[in-house]
């Protein structure tokens, strides 16, 4: 019982440090995103491309497929999670991450070179962005 509760304490302390869901897109520009035309981002690519790419930090990621959507989480770490959804033309513009730390986010906006909407905080997050 002791560790179980350690466990959930040590998950609400970083709880605050971490935003629910994340879209990420390539972004349209280096300017603010506020500036931006209202358009569809540039793909990401395929969804075997954005597959492959999401494996290679974890490559025993697990898939479960509804629909158009991938979901995809890892062994280690069931509560983080990928969306990955193709739009009508097979390719992938948006990406949709859950529960992740920041740093985990940063590195994977570095690997898809990509950037991160956090939708509760109304903020861009790029690879670069300090913690």
């Amino acid at each position: 019982m002791g560790e179980a509760l350690e466990t959930l304490g040590e998950a609400v302390s970083c709880s605050w440090k971490m935003s629910y869901d994340y879209m990420l897109f390539k972004p349209l520009s280096d300017a603010p995103m506020e500036t931006w035309p209202a358009q569809d981002p540039e793909p990401i690519g395929t969804l075997e491309d954005v597959r492959t790419l999401l494996e290679g930090p974890c490559p025993e990621r697990e898939w479960a497929s509804f629909r158009s959507s991938w979901f995809g989480s890892c062994p280690e770490d069931r509560h983080a999670s990928v969306q990955v959804t193709p739009s009508d033309d097979g390719l992938v513009r948006w990406i949709k991450v859950s529960r992740v730390m920041p740093d985990e986010l940063r590195a994977l906006c570095g690997l898809l070179q990509v950037v991160a909407l956090d939708g509760q905080k109304g903020i861009l997050i790029r690879p670069e962005t300090p913690s």
